[in-house]
């Protein structure tokens, strides 16, 4: 099944697609892809500047037999950026490749939705209190000042930023 935007994000093209087991209407995986065809550079200071310019993420499931209960086994993302420094143009691509052990039976996962046999009949209501007791990656102090030095920047001042390491 392909997956397509209902609206246009000028500048850019997006495309996914699905990949469904007909016998118990189960994702066995999913692909999301960006490419930025007119995308600004963001500019770090008057010798630094870097854009995105492609995105891939690939997600696999496996159903865990230890609880009968389909999960991410296997995800990889993919960037590409170009960078500028010094006058000096680089491509840079990184890759980050996710493996999940499968969830011990007696480990207690709570459920982001409710949902009934039917992948695509969701019966979707917002837990605030699931949000809520989700762990949360903490920031670098490196990562802090990145964030901060963009905030300040003329691109972008959506950025904040919390952490608890002192």
């Amino acid at each position: 099944m392909n997956a397509t935007l209902k609206k246009d994000i000028p500048g850019s093209d997006i495309k996914g697609y699905y990949i469904i087991n007909n016998d118990n209407k189960n994702f066995e995986r999913t692909n999301i892809s960006f490419f930025w065809t007119d995308n600004n550079y963001i500019i770090i200071d008057e010798d630094c500047k870097f854009r995105g310019l492609s995105q891939n993420i690939d997600t696999y499931y496996k159903k865990n037999i230890a609880n009968n209960k389909l999960q991410i086994n296997k995800k990889i993302v993919n960037f590409k950026t170009e960078n500028i420094y010094d006058g000096q143009k680089d491509t840079i691509e990184v890759s980050y490749i996710y493996f999940a052990e499968p969830i011990n039976s007696s480990v207690k996962v709570k459920d982001n939705v409710n949902h009934d046999k039917s992948l695509f009949d969701l019966k979707f209501k917002y837990r605030n209190d699931f949000w809520e007791t989700q762990e949360k990656l903490p920031l670098t102090k490196e990562m802090q000042l990145f964030i901060n030095k963009i905030k300040q920047s003329e691109y972008n001042s959506n950025y904040t930023t919390k952490t608890n390491i002192k």
